[in-house]
């Protein structure tokens, strides 16, 4: 089975469509408290589309999980926008579409940076079963 969770919009300060490494590094360098909840809050951005998309689904089988960005503009690096993949994961066993994060059930991560879209800005998220 191959399932799609999109991420719409500017989440993080209005400008990127989730918070990056750096953004992540700074706010935790500012203030260790700071961001646990940054992450904290985009875990729950991250759990609220699943929802939405993926109601009752559970997936049992081990998965291969693909990002594509869809960027405002060219201005992040891929490893830094490539943050998304921990608050993401986390969200998915919140919600319970798959029993743990771990490498028994999430066993491939790949990132692509798709077309720049500055209206509709957003993350693509795939997820497959692996057979």
């Amino acid at each position: 089975m191959k399932y799609k969770v999109e991420i719409k919009g500017k989440f993080y300060n209005k400008t990127k469509t989730a918070p990056g490494w750096n953004d992540r590094i700074s706010a935790s360098a500012r203030h260790p408290m700071q961001g646990g909840k940054m992450e904290k809050d985009f875990v729950m951005v991250c759990a609220n589309a699943i929802r939405k998309t993926l109601r009752r689904v559970r997936i049992e089988k081990p998965i291969r999980i693909t990002y594509i960005f869809h960027e405002p503009d060219r201005k992040r690096d891929l490893g830094n926008i490539g943050y998304i993949d921990k608050p993401f994961e986390d969200a998915l066993q919140l919600v319970k579409v798959i029993p743990n994060d771990n490498q028994n059930y999430i066993q491939e991560i790949h990132f692509i940076l798709g077309e720049t879209d500055k209206n509709n800005p957003r993350i693509e998220i795939i997820i497959e079963e692996i057979d």
